[in-house]
């Protein structure tokens, strides 16, 4: 790229030299041409006189021009420098004899045809010193040109051959060195940003993998060895207890059931990118459509007290929150049903359970993921669920928090629906 540059920079001087000469060859011309022309017109200054002269007495002609080339009706008259004559045309005209200059000047007088001609040694003299002065001019300043050229371009490239090492000495496991954004042309400052954003995201995107490898790890260790457990259990007496293969059968189903639900939340809050899709969506249709599976497969109570009304946010996120919210609310209950209610006023939507209070240092904690509180050791869980839920949250623009219930349990209030 530098060296397109480079070779551009060098045309384009070539072209303003070139052009710069052109305008002072052609300019100077003129001059030279002028004054000489004026010279030949004073030289018929003589007027009648003169040309009589010419007419009848050469020798009187070369007294008073004895410069000028003279030819009258084609016959020379006079040929100082013994070019060849050239053939008449009226008016001025440049030609090159012998090696030099010539301007010539036809014109009518009465019936006779009269050339006369002057060589312009000024004119060659001057042609051949602008020669030298182009060439030497146009020397030095490509010489010049290329010296600030490379500068140039050895000063843009050196933060982007900086760039380029850095670049390969990045390894997977150090994702964190970034570029150097200090002094620089404003163009390579950008390119720098826009390289350590994408390292930025690159990184996080590792440390995600990285942190769900190891969540992967850790928490399907236990219910895949709980699954090796009861698959044994059958081998060994299923064909002799039924009652035992039952068991062991439903308990791996139901731990197969735990490790894919844990296996999608992992999967979740391990993606980077994700497009919200918000629209319009009713509210108690979504709770009603998330609520209808706790009623009829695991006999909770739930109690809905939720208004026909519109809300804006992805339909799709919101019920994987819900859900999350309800099945955390109906795992803790343990003496009365869960609420589900709509308060109008703060746009909010609150979920309150009946289990024991949670206390108020471990409010915020219970949202980290694999946190599991003192009330929860006794319970199925990884401690998956309310993270999930934050992080939903978080993306589609609301807040979850969790409050203490007037009468009974825990308040946990959905907010920022509009």
């Amino acid at each position: 790229m530098f060296l397109q540059m480079t070779l551009s920079f060098l045309l384009l001087v070539v072209i303003v030299i070139g052009f710069s000469f052109f305008m002072i060859y052609n300019y100077t011309s003129e001059v030279f041409i002028n004054r000489y022309f004026q010279e030949i017109r004073r030289s018929l200054s003589f007027g009648a006189a003169m040309r009589g002269s010419v007419i009848g007495h050469g020798q009187m002609a070369r007294r008073i021009a004895p410069e000028l080339f003279i030819s009258l009706d084609g016959e020379v008259i006079q040929n100082p420098d013994m070019v060849e004559p050239p053939d008449f045309k009226e008016g001025s005209s440049i030609s090159r004899l012998n090696g030099a200059s010539y301007l010539f000047y036809g014109f009518r007088d009465d019936d006779s045809l009269l050339l006369l001609g002057l060589r312009m040694s000024e004119f060659d003299i001057f042609l051949s010193s602008l020669k030298r002065v182009m060439l030497i001019t146009f020397l030095l300043s490509l010489a010049f040109s290329s010296i600030l050229a490379l500068l140039v371009a050895r000063r843009f490239s050196k933060p982007l051959k900086e760039t380029s090492e850095m670049l390969q000495k990045l390894v997977v496991s150090d994702l964190s060195q970034r570029i150097d954004t200090g002094r620089s042309s404003r163009e390579i400052i950008t390119l720098n940003e826009s390289i350590n954003n994408a390292l930025a995201k690159i990184e996080e995107g590792y440390r995600r993998q990285q942190q769900f490898s190891s969540d992967v790890a850790h928490e399907i260790r236990s219910p895949l060895t709980s699954i090796i457990g009861f698959s044994r259990l059958i081998l060994r007496w299923g064909s002799t207890d039924p009652e035992v293969a039952e068991e062991a059968s439903s308990n791996i189903l139901k731990t197969a059931q735990s490790l894919l639900g844990v296996s999608e939340a992992l999967l979740y809050l391990s993606m980077s990118d994700r497009t919200i899709e918000r629209k319009k969506a009713n509210i108690r249709d979504l709770v009603n459509e998330v609520a209808e599976p706790f009623a009829r497969f695991r006999d909770s109570q739930i109690e809905i007290d939720v208004p026909s009304v519109e809300v804006t946010t992805d339909e799709t996120l919101l019920k994987i929150a819900l859900t999350n919210l309800l099945d955390n609310a109906v795992k803790h209950s343990r003496s009365g049903p869960v609420m589900v209610r709509w308060i109008s006023q703060e746009k909010e939507l609150e979920i309150v359970d009946s289990a024991p209070l949670i206390p108020e240092s471990q409010r915020e904690r219970i949202f980290e993921r694999f946190y599991r509180s003192d009330r929860s050791s006794d319970l199925d869980g990884y401690g998956l669920g309310l993270s999930l839920v934050r992080k939903i949250c978080d993306e589609i623009g609301l807040s979850v928090r969790v409050y203490p219930s007037q009468n009974r349990g825990n308040r946990f209030v959905v907010g920022g629906f509009i």
